[in-house]
């Protein structure tokens, strides 16, 4: 953070909130199933009114203005790399897309593109979804 002047450190705060939760056991067989997490079809052309709405807890103004902060941030020469490496580093897979262009094939898993043993030696590997 010694990048950025005045930045002194960072903050995360993560709230969840459950409506409509039950408490009933839930049956065995949920557990088995396999697959991708449900999503709503259209949730990402949701307008910001509809998420305020549906929110259960409103957003504080740092967090309203968080993609603000992002948006300046990337502007910092030479810190977009940083941002690059960390995402890498954290989802463990590398975007081929932009805001505008949607990825279709994302370079990954990144911690086992080369690996090392006394048996085979380094491999490398190239992979993605």
């Amino acid at each position: 953070l010694h990048f950025v002047k005045g930045i002194q450190g960072l903050e995360v705060q993560r709230t969840t909130k459950y409506s409509d939760y039950q408490f009933t056991e839930i049956e065995p067989r949920l557990f088995r199933l396999k697959g991708n997490v449900i999503k709503e079809a259209n949730m990402l052309a949701k307008s910001d009114e509809y998420w305020a709405k549906v929110r259960q807890v409103p957003l504080t103004k740092k967090e309203s203005t968080m993609d603000v902060f992002m948006n300046r941030i990337e502007q910092i020469p030479g810190f977009k790399y940083v941002i690059f490496g960390a995402k890498a580093l954290i989802e463990n897979f590398v975007e081929t897309g932009s805001k505008n262009h949607p990825s279709k094939f994302d370079f990954g898993p990144i911690n086992t593109m080369i690996t090392s043993n006394y048996v085979n030696g380094t491999r490398f590997r190239l992979s993605g979804m």
